[in-house]
């Protein structure tokens, strides 16, 4: 007799213990709801019932609850005991006893459920199995709209779709993905195999997923300005469309920091393109939404200032959103309403009446970004320099001097009564403080007096060289 090798012997046990891992997978996945009937024809109470086809291994239904009308329902056994075979049929029934008296011939298995106040009738819903624990193993959701609905037949799985026609519990005809016949062929509805519905199970493959039970929203892409705060708002939602208000969401704003809530003020301090991500989890399900936000530099400007009105323009090739920012003067603050739009190269005048604001001159008047942050005073641009600190928004803060260089002009301070603007030569802080224009005049003259003084004292000299008056100096030999 051959004996593998020792290698091979170990490659062997490690491929057995991998098929047989998986092979509660491949059982699960071969358990299907096959067909139901939510609206027969006449009284619905205790009449409606679901049926589930195992193609896989048996085992212990009991052990598994119906997800129905936003609850795990129990499953007991009724008639036909606990285990559902191989190829067996069962039905889940609200009414054993209403159910035997419509079908006084049926002979297979019956377990005994709950459906909230019945299987709905007028919206239609979802119907997920659920495993022993609490994974999805199949689903299907109906309408009105897709038939069935009082007319006496049944939702019956065909393929991977459903139709409606005449009811058979525990058949074949409507069971399993078996080819089904006849009856009304109605329309098909996203079931647990289809992709729009994201499929819990595949028979073909012997692998299933697990159903997502939510979705997540963060709104579409958009331009933002840099450094002016913008609103992000998530939005979660079941399998039916209904809200999730107790879900946790997390953005990443794609430049090392993230937020935490369903409403966040968030701040790009520079321009660019930015992936945001937003991931929602609510008990075991979670979600995930991304959108790209470009980031542009502001040109806003509060261009005039009078009695009547408060003038802001906005100098870009976009739309600019004041809503939330702050117009403040003299300590009085007015804050924008939310979307307020400013058209691209354009401005709005502001009424003093609707803000409230009474400045005392222009130049008490500024703008603020709704984080509070300096964004433009009267008469200036956006100022663009800005820095991080522990990340806010910050602003270099102006010299304390009257008159300050930027960008080779000069401007008056702030705490000036006037902002003017005029064009000079830069000059380095080593260099020497420029004269006034008169101030080169004495030095001339005193220059001119001291050459002329020397000039004379030169002819003076030359003119007396040698002599004495009345005498003659005569040296001896």
């Amino acid at each position: 007799m051959a004996q593998c090798s020792k290698t091979q012997c170990k490659y062997s046990l490690l491929i057995l213990v991998a098929l047989f891992s998986f092979f509660p997978i491949w059982s699960f996945a071969s358990v299907s709801i096959s067909e139901v009937m939510y609206d027969p024809a006449g009284s619905d109470d205790g009449h409606e019932w679901i049926e589930v086809y195992n193609s896989g291994a048996s085992f212990d239904l009991s052990k598994w609850k119906l997800f129905e009308g936003g609850t795990n329902h129990g499953i007991s056994a009724y008639t036909g005991g606990s285990t559902l075979a191989t190829g067996g049929y069962a039905v889940l029934v609200d009414n054993p006893s209403k159910f035997l008296a419509d079908w006084p011939s049926f002979s297979g298995q019956i377990f005994d459920t709950v459906f909230s106040g019945g299987l709905n009738n007028t919206n239609g819903e979802t119907l997920t199995l659920r495993n022993d624990s609490l994974i999805d193993i199949d689903s299907m959701t109906y309408s009105p709209e897709l038939g069935a609905n009082g007319d006496g037949n049944s939702l019956q799985k065909v393929g991977f779709s459903f139709t409606a026609s005449s009811p058979t519990p525990s058949s074949a005809v409507g069971g399993g993905g078996t080819s089904g016949t006849s009856g009304n062929q109605g329309t098909n509805i996203e079931t647990s195999n289809s992709s729009v519905a994201s499929s819990t199970s595949s028979n073909s493959s012997g692998s299933y997923f697990i159903e997502p039970k939510i979705s997540v929203s963060a709104g579409g892409d958009r331009t933002v300005i840099a450094s002016a705060g913008t609103v992000f708002e998530g939005r979660v939602q079941g399998l039916k469309g209904e809200a999730i208000t107790n879900a946790r969401l997390v953005w990443n704003f794609g430049n090392g920091e993230s937020r935490e809530g369903r409403s966040v003020l968030y701040a790009f301090l520079y321009p660019g393109r930015y992936v945001v991500i937003l991931d929602a989890s609510s008990e075991i399900y979670s979600a995930t939404t991304r959108l790209t936000v470009t980031v542009v530099p502001a040109q806003v400007s509060v261009s005039e200032v009078n009695s009547d009105f408060v003038e802001i323009t906005n100098s870009s090739n976009i739309e600019l959103n004041l809503g939330l920012w702050q117009l403040t003067a003299d300590g009085q603050i007015f804050r924008f309403p939310a979307n307020t739009i400013l058209f691209p190269h354009e401005s709005v005048a502001i009424s003093n009446i609707a803000t409230g604001l009474t400045p005392s001159s222009p130049h008490a008047v500024s703008l603020l970004y709704p984080n509070g942050t300096l964004a433009a005073t009267y008469g200036t641009e956006l100022i663009m320099a800005r820095k991080a600190v522990g990340g806010a928004v910050s602003y270099e803060k102006e010299p304390s001097l009257s008159m300050v260089q930027s960008s080779n002009t000069v401007r008056q301070s702030n705490s000036s009564s006037n902002l003017l603007a005029a064009p000079v030569t830069a000059f380095s802080s080593t260099s020497m403080p420029e004269l006034p224009s008169f101030g080169m005049l004495p030095w001339i003259v005193g220059l001119l007096a001291v050459i002329g003084i020397g000039i004379s004292a030169v002819l003076l000299i030359r003119g007396s060289k040698g002599t004495t008056t009345g005498y003659t100096i005569v040296e001896e030999e």
